[in-house]
């Protein structure tokens, strides 16, 4: 007897289940060769886009192996990797280079005048305002704390300004002491400037200035000089007036010049007219006297392929 939903005939003994399943089974066989056809050409087209990344990763590589410099590589040896090292691009040149030191950087140091004793000398009380280089200008006020090299020196050392100040005995018959203030850094943008407003005592004699010596001399105005002179040479600057007038209503232009020894800005030294004129072609001079006993110093290093280099390189400290 059939089960239920059969269609099994009684009489006949066929099994008309299967002989429907199969018609059906044969029926989707078309469907069966779609799917099949389906899914080989979607590994084909998986086949062809690998291909494709990784025809264009060789691409990449082979233009990386079209630059000559790829296999170009330089070896740099020093004679003193202890002093000098260095590195080459592949762009230099092969060769042996002669390196040469043509002058070695120094700091700033400069000196104050002599003082008997270093710790009962009065320089004053006021303010003094120190620089070095193009740091910000750093003013220490003095007083009864300070007021002595001694204490002044350990005011610059306890100010953290790029500078150390010692005072050191310059010997003679009798002791004489100067306060020697020196940069922390060599290099010639290193140079220390100071601006001293003491009073009532002896100072501290940083380069001096002397007061102005008229020449040809027509004008009404007074002139006074003032500051701490911070060149590296004594100097005599004579001046002359280019532009003359009014003071304080009219430009007036004035010109200098030291005789050779000092070019460009005069460090430190400050001149004033006073009240009244001015004319065309007066002139006066002032004396200066440096304090520095060792002026600020890039380093000098020649390099060249032959015995010594002919262009200079300057090393900035």
């Amino acid at each position: 007897m059939a089960g239920i939903g059969g269609v099994d005939g009684l009489v006949t003994g066929l099994d008309t289940t299967e002989i429907i399943d199969k018609i059906l089974e044969l029926d989707r066989q078309p469907i069966y060769d779609l799917q099949a056809r389906i899914k080989r050409l979607t590994n084909i087209k998986s086949a062809y886009e690998t291909l494709e990344a990784n025809l264009l990763a060789l691409k990449i590589d082979a233009q990386r192996l079209y630059r000559l410099d790829r296999f170009i590589s330089y070896k740099v040896e020093s004679s003193n990797e202890g002093i000098i090292s260095a590195t080459a691009s592949n762009s230099a040149k092969s060769g042996i280079y002669t390196l040469t030191v043509n002058q070695l950087a120094q700091n700033h140091q400069i000196s104050s005048a002599t003082f008997s004793d270093p710790n009962s000398t009065i320089i004053g009380t006021g303010s003094v305002t120190i620089r070095v280089g193009d740091a910000s200008p750093y003013t220490i006020n003095v007083d009864s704390s300070n007021n002595t090299i001694e204490s002044f020196a350990n005011a610059i050392n306890n100010a953290g300004i790029g500078a150390r100040a010692v005072v050191v005995n310059v010997g003679g018959t009798e002791p004489q002491y100067k306060l020697l203030i020196s940069s922390n850094e060599t290099g010639a943008d290193q140079r220390i400037t100071i601006d001293e407003n003491l009073t009532g005592g002896t100072g501290l004699g940083f380069g001096s200035v002397s007061s102005p010596v008229y020449g040809t001399w027509n004008g009404t105005s007074e002139v006074t000089s003032s500051g701490t002179y911070t060149g590296d040479t004594d100097a005599t600057f004579t001046f002359t007036v280019v532009n003359g007038g009014t003071v304080g209503t009219d430009a007036i232009t004035l010109s200098y010049t030291d005789g050779g020894s000092v070019s460009g800005t005069i460090t430190g030294l400050k001149i004033s007219l006073g009240a009244g004129a001015v004319n065309s072609g007066d002139t006066f001079t002032v004396d200066t006297t440096t304090s520095t006993i060792q002026a600020p110093l890039n380093a000098i290093v020649a390099m060249g392929s032959g015995a010594a280099g002919t262009n200079p390189i300057v090393v900035e400290n």
